[in-house]
């Protein structure tokens, strides 16, 4: 295995409703490789912060449980002020934000564990968030159907801090039914970048960051659970209700290939967003119950997807076929995944000396 190719090695990080392990998976081999004890998370509950760390949100509990990447024994237990459903981190690891069962969202610095921000969000429950890549903008789904984009300039500004809630740079009410899913397009920064966003309402809505408009909006058979991007932005996977995984190509209109589902697609990317497959939708099918997650994996060759059916699924991207089938050992539902480096898990930096991690302060339960 070349070093470029041992770099990239991921591992897929699997956590469930239920108390029990997060375990760490080899995406080229599915074997176990850690079970972080103990902990339960619900969908969007679970992600890696920064190069060291894996954070899961307790479910209907004031609690996150944080553990160092390489032991499987938490390292930390940070109470917070309401129970958070969703979590998610910038990529450098500087700041972490949940979002409540009440609509809240949250903003902390992890280098301090101080309090940033919190404010009301959404008018129910945030449902999903993500990062840009960049770290520059923090985007927020709700069950109130909407969708907001945040500026961290914006939410860290002292001069707004008395604000009893920030303005959001876009809001975006075309769902109508709750917001399930949010992923952010990797190729640009915050100021060009993609948002899609899932729902119940069986639709993927695609957004620009840049000027705020709805690009196109894909209609599928079944409602949708979740959402990823590849990293050349050239396909959108959905994860629908039923167990179907759908592959819809975003330099084209998308028509799934079955009498029995069909895909529609409205509006155009543009040039530059497409990687010259067909525009024919697939459908990914393997699942017998619903998809709560779905990853892309950094080299652009695997898609995981979670399950309600107590199984995640890498798939080959070029064959669309199943390589692995990662089944939890109680066969309950996964609600929640993550993808990881794998030298961080196993330990292999290639430095030759142990890695310091880096700072994490316990979070603040109330700010400043």
């Amino acid at each position: 295995m070349t070093a470029v190719a041992n770099f990239l090695d991921e591992v897929v990080l699997t956590g469930s409703s239920a108390d029990g392990p997060v375990q760490a998976w080899d995406v080229r081999t599915g074997m176990q490789l850690k079970a972080y004890k103990t902990t339960a998370c619900g969908r969007g509950g679970l992600c890696k912060l920064g190069e060291d760390y894996l954070v899961s949100a307790r479910v209907s509990k004031n609690a996150l449980d944080v553990w160092g990447l390489d032991k499987e024994s938490a390292l930390h237990k940070f109470f917070v002020g309401e129970p958070m459903g969703v979590v998610a981190s910038s990529p450098d690891g500087a700041f972490f934000a949940g979002g409540s069962l009440a609509g809240a969202a949250y903003l902390w610095e992890c280098a301090t564990g101080e309090l940033l921000r919190a404010w009301p969000a959404h008018f129910k429950a945030v449902s999903a968030m993500a990062f840009t890549p960049d770290g520059s903008m923090l985007v927020t789904g709700g069950d109130d159907t909407v969708v907001s984009a945040w500026t961290l300039a914006s939410l860290l500004d002292p001069a707004l801090a008395t604000r009893p809630s920030p303005t959001p740079t876009h809001s975006w009410a075309e769902h109508s039914l709750p917001v399930t899913a949010i992923a952010t397009g990797q190729c640009d920064g915050g100021g060009a970048g993609l948002v899609v966003s899932g729902s119940a309402d069986r639709t993927c809505k695609i957004w620009t960051l840049g000027g705020g408009h709805l690009l196109r909006t894909i209609s599928l058979p079944a409602s949708v659970g979740a959402v990823a991007v590849d990293a050349c932005e050239a396909t959108l996977y959905a994860g629908a209700a039923d167990g179907r995984v759908f592959e819809v190509p975003l330099n084209a209109s998308a028509a799934i290939g079955e009498a029995t589902a069909t895909a529609t697609a409205t509006g155009s990317m543009g040039p530059g967003r497409g990687d010259g497959r067909s525009g024919a939708a697939a459908t990914l099918k393997g699942h017998t119950r619903a998809v709560s997650a779905l990853a892309c994996t950094a080299d652009g060759e695997r898609v995981v997807s979670a399950s309600d059916d107590g199984t995640c699924r890498v798939w080959d991207v070029a064959s669309r076929q199943t390589t692995h089938v990662l089944r939890h050992p109680r066969g309950l539902a996964f609600s929640a995944l993550a993808l990881a480096p794998r030298r961080r898990i196993v330990g292999d930096d290639g430095v030759g000396e142990k890695r310091k991690l880096a700072p994490l302060a316990p979070f603040s339960r109330f700010g400043g």
